[in-house]
This record gives structure tokens, sequence and C-alpha cells, in this order.
């Protein structure tokens, strides 16, 4: 009785925007909040959140802790990972990966960059063939072309 006590409580929610080259989705505790695909803010409580941010295509799964601050937006970015791809073709074969030359077939495995690429083999004396190709982080993608 006769004290003044004096409580500071965030009453506004906060934003999330994450950046990252390819879709992902946002979970806490196993609930899927939203993704990147959306309006591009995920609407949550103020305070820390422990997220698990997905993509199963890709075989990406990282967990990032945040703080959102009311009213304020708090952005995370996502290197993308590299996965692998192999590629088997005649000898002698050009392989660029999205317009970068990587090297000639015969030739081990390449990394790359998560996400749908563009493969382009240019064997000697043959047509070019551009195959799109999707990279995970899990495992090898593969490519494969006889030259006909």
């Amino acid at each position: 009785a006769g004290e003044t006590t004096e409580v500071s409580v965030p009453i506004f929610s906060g934003w999330l925007k994450v950046f990252a080259e390819f879709s992902v989705r946002v979970f806490e505790d196993g609930t899927l909040l939203g993704s990147n695909d959306e309006e591009g803010k995920i609407l949550l409580a103020c305070g820390s959140h422990t997220l698990e941010i997905v993509s199963p295509s890709l075989g990406v799964r990282t967990t990032r802790v945040v703080e959102i601050t009311p009213g304020g937006t708090t952005a995370i970015s996502l290197e993308t990972p590299m996965g692998t791809l192999l590629v088997e073709a005649p000898d002698g074969t050009q392989v660029s990966v999205d317009r970068e030359l990587k090297g000639v077939t015969p030739m081990g495995p390449i990394p790359v960059k998560v996400g749908t690429r563009v493969v382009v083999l240019q064997p000697r004396d043959l047509n070019s063939r551009s195959i799109p190709v999707q990279v995970s982080a899990t495992k090898p993608a593969h490519v494969s072309y006889t030259g006909n």
C-alpha cells in the first residue's frame, strides 16, 4: 500500500523477415508460422523465439534464435548451402552451371549452390543441351547425357 510500481509490458507484436535465395518454411515448436514466399513478413509476439527454418526439397534445416521487438521488423538472412553435382557425359564435354564454366569431362563432383540450377553440356561437334536440375544439400544431383 502506498507504493507505485512501474511495469513495462510490450503489447504490440513485431515482424520477422527471412531472406533466402530459395523457398523456406518457418516453424516454432513444430507449428508452421509462415514462409518467405508469403507477403514477406511473419507476425510474431514480442520476445525471444527459437525458430526452425526448413526447405524439405533442398535438404536445408537450420535453427535460429531471434528477438522480436514491438512494432519492429527482425530480419535474418540465410546463406545458400552447397550441394554436389555429378555429370556423366562424353569425354571433352564442356560443363557450365548457371552460365559459369565448371570444366570439361571427365570430371569429379562439382560443388554448386542448392536450388534449381541450369546445367549446359556442350559436347565436341554436337549441339549443346540445357538441363535444369534440382540440387539438394543432402544428396548429389546427377546429370547424364549420351550425346543423342
